[in-house]
């Protein structure tokens, strides 16, 4: 059986692959929000997430396979966690929800497009350029100079 303690106990261990296969990411730490690394590696490995929900709990976490539940509400939390564990459907489409958010809000290339988006409105940047784009196009240049 393999040691699931190593995400807790070493961090920069290889914990993705035993994350993937859990059945679902319970948040208890408090409410859940984009700022929540654990949460967001859940999400990342495709899991569906129970936990509470509160104030800073929004979207782009609302799209993820999330089954909020009320801050503080144990009985609550025991439930939904009971539903999903029970309910191979509902568990499914949660773990698809999360990897689509993954895929859209929380992967790098994701990122890094918004982060792209957000240069390229500044005044007098070139929009819509990747600096990929940029490298290419400097490559040519000196090519044909």
């Amino acid at each position: 059986m393999p040691d699931r303690s190593r995400a807790v106990l070493d961090p920069q261990g290889d914990w993705q692959p035993d994350l993937q296969h859990a059945d679902v990411l319970l948040f208890v730490r408090g409410q859940i929000s984009s700022r929540r690394g654990s949460a967001i590696a859940g999400i990342a490995c495709g899991l569906p997430v129970v936990g509470f929900a509160g104030p800073e709990t929004g979207w782009p976490i609302t799209e993820a396979g999330f089954v909020p539940v009320p801050m503080g509400d144990r009985e609550g939390l025991s439930v939904a966690l009971q539903r999903v564990l029970s309910d191979a459907t509902l568990r499914a489409s949660l773990r698809e929800r999360s990897r689509r958010a993954q895929e859209q809000y929380f992967s790098w290339h994701a990122i890094a497009a918004r982060y792209a988006d957000t240069l390229g409105d500044a005044p007098g940047d070139r929009s819509g350029v990747w600096p990929s784009d940029v490298r290419r196009g400097r490559e040519r240049d000196k090519r044909n100079a």
